[in-house]
């Protein structure tokens, strides 16, 4: 039989951090704290999934959000790269939440990514998870959608 650290370890979860890294698993991430630029960009997942359920067109709503029409339509052809390269639906909270889905979470920190302009954190984000073969494509439009805010 093998115990829970692989053949031949015997470790207690306190001496390998396990504890610590299921506590950390256990804390769902919130927006409170988020920049700007990541706050905007999960406010506009959210919108775009209620005007999905809802049955209306989204850009006149991120328009009014934010602020002009170039940034909405930056924001649904990134929404659009997101769906494409996410190995499931994105999952996201209500609009009033103040939690964030793993998912939100995720597309937060590539916009903080994408407004320094860092592209090795922005990749190693999402290394595992989504193909390597979307990454430069979701940086390219994660940078002129947070350009495009402003």
């Amino acid at each position: 039989m093998q115990d829970y650290n692989g053949p031949g370890r015997s470790d207690p979860p306190s001496q390998v951090g396990w504890s610590d890294v299921i506590d950390r698993l256990r804390q769902q991430p919130t927006t409170q704290g988020m920049s700007c630029d990541a706050l905007r960009m999960v406010m506009g997942i959210r919108l775009l999934a209620v005007c999905n359920r809802m049955g209306c067109d989204p850009l006149v709503e991120l328009v009014q959000r934010f602020g002009n029409i170039e940034a909405a339509r930056s924001f649904i052809a990134f929404a659009d790269c997101v769906g494409n390269a996410w190995p499931e639906p994105v999952r996201v909270m209500r609009p009033c939440c103040h939690l964030a889905s793993p998912d939100e979470f995720t597309i937060a920190a590539m916009a903080d990514m994408a407004r320094s302009g860092n592209r090795v954190r922005f990749e190693t984000n999402l290394s595992g998870f989504v193909s390597a073969r979307h990454y430069e494509d979701l940086f390219d439009r994660a940078v002129r959608t947070v350009a495009a805010f402003y």
